[in-house]
């Protein structure tokens, strides 16, 4: 089974590019270098922290009526398996 993972990336054009071990870079021309740098500082420190949950396919329709809610904090990854 393969796995992706991204990364969000600031200051540099807009994007999305599989590179090794299926990582995406997704890019947005919004911001500047230093803002990138001092993003890439923060995640160095261990001060960037991922919001995920995890859910079944079956459990779609629940994970729709959280997200028209506003009840979802971060992202929500679908188990497909």
């Amino acid at each position: 089974r393969r796995h992706t993972r991204s990364q969000h990336v600031t200051g540099v054009q807009t994007c999305a590019l599989p590179i090794l071990n299926w990582i995406t870079v997704r890019g947005s021309i919004v911001g500047t270098r230093l803002d990138l740098q001092e993003s890439l500082d923060f995640a160095k420190l261990g001060a960037v922290k991922a919001h995920t949950a995890t859910a079944r396919l079956e459990e779609i329709n629940s994970v729709f009526d959280k997200m028209l809610a506003g009840d979802i904090d971060g992202r929500i990854v679908l188990d497909f398996s």
